[in-house]
């Protein structure tokens, strides 16, 4: 196509790159007499109406993003029975051609690059837009050494895409909520921006594997490895923010890219890192050693307390079944603190019926019994029934935004990126013009630990 003129003004000059699902180039406006990059979807995409609508939907949004360091799209169009959407060219590199060209990149580089990036996602995200594929590939520095967060229309390639599994975003840098097909949410950008960090500062992509879902299951299930990867150059505040920025919980990572902007502000000047709200914290080999003996430790006595609890329950079984009782009544057995299955086999041998009921609890994990009814030793008749409730673990906890001002639109938004759905409206008259529509109260306050059955309350100005 390079050489080619099209839509009577594009002059294309030569072939930038090809995804899964567009093949890009450069091409000169010879009306407006700017170089520009023009993305066309591939003739075999346009065959498929839900990537069409996909594309055209993206790109729509895309064009109504505005800020300093985000490439400019200027319209999306169809011509000839091509669909493209013409963007700025920016003069520049990319940070993944620029890791190329280096092992890794300075400190004070990396935290200035993504602290405007994140910039640039709050302004995204404040629009109800996630960018969904964060990569180095997708960061440009231009010759002045300013950074460009670019392409919001997803692209994907054959590893990442099949019939029977979609996946949005590079497999290198996916969230585990993408890898699991959950419902995705500001703090997805945030993962892949801590992936990002990690690749800039160290060289290397933290997860590799020989297939896609190789490296989607290390996102799934293994820990970053800070401690190995990253060395004493790299500030112990840097690490501990992207350990946070990547936590497998997104509701342990940063609630707002705002939020990580202000902990990068911080990370040179306090190296330490003590202002970073992380729940595990980096430990040294040392204090890890220390740590591993402790639990082995720890271990050889859990497993003496198991030896003794399980001789003391055989002598009071043997007890009773020699013993028996002569009203043929049943002592109920002890069954909290062990699991639902073994409770329910316990008390099934014992000729009694479990009945089961489940219940959210911070202390007891999941799958275990946190209380039976009738207590154990009460005596019972056979077939009779004992209520049990087993833990369903820790129920995922959200953090209220702060909505306060906002234009019920703008409110309900910023709700729904933060996975809360359900909430009720009210309406209190006002004087002040500009309240008008604006949610003058919030019930929890901001900052606030909601759940997902949580009811939250707005109250919205309205004018008399």
């Amino acid at each position: 196509m390079s050489g080619k003129y099209f839509y009577q003004r594009y002059l294309i000059s030569e072939k930038l790159g090809e995804g899964g699902f567009s093949v890009v180039y450069k091409a000169f406006d010879t009306i407006d007499n700017i170089h520009v990059v023009i993305k066309f979807l591939k003739p075999q995409m346009m065959k498929n109406d839900a990537i069409v609508e996909n594309f055209k939907k993206e790109a729509t949004d895309a064009v109504n993003l505005d800020h300093p360091c985000i490439v400019k799209t200027h319209y999306w169009a169809e011509d000839d029975g091509k669909l493209f959407v013409v963007m700025d060219y920016i003069e520049g590199r990319s940070i993944k051609h620029i890791l190329g060209l280096n092992e890794s990149l300075p400190v004070e580089f990396v935290v200035s690059v993504i602290k405007k990036i994140c910039l640039a996602l709050e302004y995204v995200h404040s629009k109800g837009i996630l960018h969904c594929d964060i990569k180095p590939e997708n960061i440009i520095i231009d010759k002045e050494g300013n950074p460009f967060l670019t392409d919001f229309l997803f692209e994907g390639s054959a590893d990442d895409l099949s019939s029977e599994n979609s996946v949005k975003g590079s497999v290198y840098y996916i969230s585990p909520e993408q890898a699991k097909g959950d419902k995705l949410d500001l703090r997805t950008d945030i993962y892949s921006l801590g992936i990002t960090m990690f690749e800039m500062l160290t060289g290397k992509v933290p997860f590799t594997g020989e297939t896609s879902m190789e490296i989607a299951l290390k996102h799934l299930h293994e820990d970053l490895p800070v401690d190995t990867v990253m060395d004493n150059s790299i500030p112990d505040s840097l690490k501990y923010i992207i350990l946070k920025c990547t936590q497998k919980n997104k509701v342990q990572r940063y609630r707002s890219a705002l939020l990580l902007y202000k902990d990068l502000d911080l990370c040179l000047s306090e190296p330490d890192g003590s202002y970073v709200k992380l729940e595990k914290k980096l430990k040294h080999k040392k204090a890890a050693d220390k740590e591993k003996a402790k639990k082995h430790k720890r271990a050889a006595v859990l497993i003496v307390i198991a030896i003794i609890v399980v001789a003391v329950s055989l002598l009071l079984f043997s007890i009773h079944y020699f013993n028996g009782n002569i009203d043929n009544d049943i002592k109920v057995p002890q069954v909290t603190g062990i699991t639902e299955e073994e409770a329910k086999e316990l008390l099934q041998s014992n000729d009694l019926v479990p009945e089961i009921e489940y219940a959210y609890n911070d202390e007891i994990a999941e799958g275990v019994v946190i209380t039976q009814s009738p207590a154990a030793s009460v005596s019972v008749k056979a077939a009779d029934t004992v209520k049990l409730i087993v833990s369903n673990g820790t129920e995922e906890s959200l953090e209220m935004p702060d909505v306060l001002n906002l234009q019920l639109e703008e409110a309900e938004t910023r709700l729904a990126m933060m996975n809360i759905n359900k909430y009720e409206i009210v309406e209190e008259l006002v004087t002040d013009q500009n309240l008008n529509g604006c949610v003058i109260k919030q019930v929890p306050e901001p900052d606030s630990v909601v759940y997902k059955d949580d009811v939250i309350v707005l109250t919205i100005g309205r004018i008399e």
